[in-house]
């Protein structure tokens, strides 16, 4: 029996009772009264809500009079959308062939069902950049086997597959203009929201008409007239994002461009125009390195540094894996099981690389009699010992010819590719004063920058921050030309942090090793980063670089600098509009471990 709520006056009573033990000695004519209004308070607490000691009880579910029902496919087109739908949330490298069938089995057998069909996979493809080879592939193998419908009314063309995707292409990439038009009537709180919708729809779509040209499924024709389109008039520069997709475009296509001999004479004219948009300093920096990644790549052969980030199959990621680990087995090989201390000492030429493990080729040293000598045969002979190094490396004599924009920038590269390895920075300082370039220092500044943030890599960049307060301080590089190209970087640090998120932190650190030399005050960060506009992203490489001079210098030292510079972090670093929504200048320093440098 559950558990009642009685009176105080029965309480003892109703234990009793509930025990069976009748101790009620009064007359017994009274007992049958007593009982009925037992019953009636029993009756009465009933009609209450009960408890356990739980808590309430549940009460009863009362069913609604039209409950809610999973939605069911009424026609033919809702059913296939479905089935499309759940094909292409699933599609991988590996279950291709086997989501391909069941995708033919669907049920594609009238015009209409051949749209929304075609209209699912564009919008997945646009959606999803990484996996638009895979739908390019998905769509050239459709095309083959799915058959010609007859014309919707109103048209004489018969309906492919091939002539629907492409309309659907043309009219996104036409559309694009009047979407971004329409972005200046949106509400401000929405609008950041809305021109990231609208750009990652427009690169998405250039990424998937450049995959299908690779495949032949798009006509050389077709990519000129985008490219036209994307480059404008030649004497009014391109938009910023119009620059971008144009540069998505030839990543992916221009090995197939540049190979064609028609199109051969075009895209001579399409890279001098990208030559003369890198050069535009009326330009975001992040947008001239791009049109700039662009030409370098053309100069490689179409050869990337890097590989890109595409789709592939599990197993092609294990044998990559494998592949790798095989290297690291290797190389430990060559060193046995001798526990030496410093293996430098041993073999002067075996170095490893500071990312991990390599395979390095050792030689055999070789006596003046041509004995070989080993330090584990006992005829050790030890190698020469270094040559001291002048703390400043002598400058060389003024060439005779200066160097063109393209000769410093090839051989900065080549500098920084083998500065990156070595981390030699007195022979990365003496090739940089042996260009004797000064009028494009600011160039060389910007490529340290653009390293950095290409590799994103915490040791590159302590490598670069090094390299780059040793140019600064040795005078290779004038800290004016230095700081023109952080602002250059700065007018673009909101775009670049989306691409590459550990932009703050690796700007930060190259900045802060500078002002941490103190070859750049504090105080002219507030003018470096007037032109970013994103608060979070303005606050984020600010406190990097307050927490690179402290960790390099010690909190006292710099509350030192802040104090020496006349920094101010909330002149630059606070808003009104900003804080109501987001967090307090002071919560966001505390948070960081940087209290030290808000004004007492």
């Amino acid at each position: 029996e559950g558990l009642l709520i009685f009176t105080d006056d029965d309480d003892e009573r109703a234990i009793a009772d509930d025990r069976g033990v009748d101790d009620d000695a009064r007359d017994w004519r009274s007992k049958p009264a007593q009982q009925a209004n037992k019953t009636q308070n029993k009756e009465a607490q009933q009609s209450k809500p009960q408890t356990s000691s739980q808590g309430p009880l549940p009460t009863k579910i009362v069913k609604a009079e039209s409950p809610w029902q999973p939605g069911k496919a009424t026609t033919g087109q809702d059913r296939l959308l479905r089935t499309v739908k759940g094909i292409l949330n699933k599609l991988t490298p590996e279950k291709f062939e086997r989501l391909f069938e069941q995708l033919i089995d669907s049920g594609i057998t009238t015009a209409p069902l051949l749209k929304v069909t075609i209209s699912q996979i564009f919008e997945k493809a646009v959606a999803e950049p990484t996996f638009c080879e895979l739908y390019a592939e998905l769509c050239v193998r459709l095309q083959e086997v799915l058959p010609e419908f007859p014309p919707l009314e109103g048209e004489s063309k018969p309906m492919t597959f091939r002539r629907v995707l492409l309309n659907t292409c043309q009219e996104e990439f036409e559309g694009t203009a009047a979407l971004r038009a329409k972005l200046s009537s949106v509400p401000a709180g929405e609008r950041v929201y809305e021109e990231r919708r609208v750009k990652v729809r427009t690169l998405g779509n250039i990424r998937l008409i450049a995959e299908l040209y690779k495949k032949r499924m798009v006509q050389e024709k077709i990519i000129h007239v985008c490219i036209g389109d994307l480059l404008g008039a030649t004497e009014k520069l391109p938009e910023e994002d119009n620059i971008e997709a144009l540069c998505q475009l030839l990543t992916i296509a221009g090995k197939m461009l540049s190979e064609s001999q028609r199109a051969a004479p075009h895209m001579e004219g399409v890279y001098a125009r990208l030559e003369q948009i890198s050069s535009d300093r009326g330009l975001a920096a992040r947008f001239r390195f791009l049109c700039r990644d662009v030409l370098d790549l053309c100069n490689n052969g179409w050869v990337p540094r890097r590989e890109e980030l595409k789709a592939k199959k599990l197993d092609e990621v294990h044998r990559e894996g494998a592949d790798a680990l095989g290297v690291g087995v290797a190389s430990m090989g060559l060193q046995h099981s001798v526990p030496v201390d410093n293996d430098d000492e041993l073999f002067p030429a075996f170095k490893s690389d500071p990312d991990g493990w390599e395979v390095v080729t050792s030689k055999k040293n070789k006596s003046a009699d041509g004995k070989i000598s080993s330090a584990f045969i006992g005829e050790y002979i030890p190698p020469p010992a270094p040559v001291a190094k002048s703390e400043m490396a002598p400058k060389p004599a003024k060439p005779a010819k200066k160097l063109s924009l393209e000769e410093v920038e090839q051989k900065t590269k080549s500098m920084l590719d083998e500065y990156v390895v070595v981390g030699d920075v007195a022979e990365a300082l003496l090739c940089v004063q042996e260009l004797y370039a000064p009028e494009h220092a600011e160039r060389i500044s910007a490529m340290l920058y653009d390293r950095s943030i290409e590799d994103s890599k915490e040791k590159t960049t302590e490598l670069l921050a090094k390299l780059a307060s040793e140019l600064v301080g040795k005078k290779a590089i004038a800290a004016s030309s230095f700081k023109a190209a952080t602002c250059e970087l700065f007018k673009g640090l909101e775009d670049l942090a989306i691409d590459v998120p550990m932009t703050p932190k690796l700007v930060g650190s190259i900045v802060g090793e500078l002002a941490a030399k103190k070859l750049f005050p504090l105080s002219w960060l507030a003018e470096a980063c007037e032109p970013v506009e994103d608060f979070e992203v303005k606050r984020k490489v600010c406190a990097e670089i307050l927490l690179s001079v402290k960790k390099a210098l010690g909190e006292s030292s710099l509350m030192e600098i802040v104090r020496s510079d006349n920094f101010d972090a909330s002149s630059f670093l606070t808003d009104e509009e900003e804080e109501k929504e987001g967090e307090k200048l002071s919560t966001f320093l505390k948070g960081k471990g940087l209290t030290c440098v808000l004004s007492p």
